[in-house]
């Protein structure tokens, strides 16, 4: 038996990267508390007109971290918080590609956030 949920997951298309979401999952709000500071600094002339802004990045690489690899899929997420209800929501989302590094340094991944 497959329940309602497995269902709509299978009719669902296959994600297409980079994921963009403009408003809060919560209460449908536009306005982002790092966002509205970026507005706020650009129009004072203080920011570049390309600069992108978010509270906080993550990056997860999909591997078998057991085994030896060349490269591997990385999706890197940015989220902010929504100015009207205070809701942490992931803004966008992007697919890289990942090689190993060196020491503790993050996998780099040119985008949204990147150079």
């Amino acid at each position: 038996m497959v329940n309602n949920k497995e269902e709509n997951m299978e009719d669902k298309e296959e994600l297409k990267f980079p994921l963009s979401f403009d408003q809060c999952p919560n209460c449908g709000s536009e306005r982002k508390i790092a966002g509205e500071i970026l507005k706020q600094e650009k129009e004072k002339g203080k920011i570049s007109p390309g600069v992108k802004a978010f509270i906080s990045t993550s990056n997860s690489v999909i591997a078998d971290m057991g085994r030896t690899w060349l490269s591997a899929p990385i999706i890197s997420t940015f989220y902010d918080v929504c100015g009207d209800c205070g809701t942490y929501y992931c803004i966008h989302a992007e697919l890289g590609i990942a090689t190993p590094q060196l020491g503790q340094q993050p996998p780099q991944v040119k985008g949204f956030g990147g150079n």
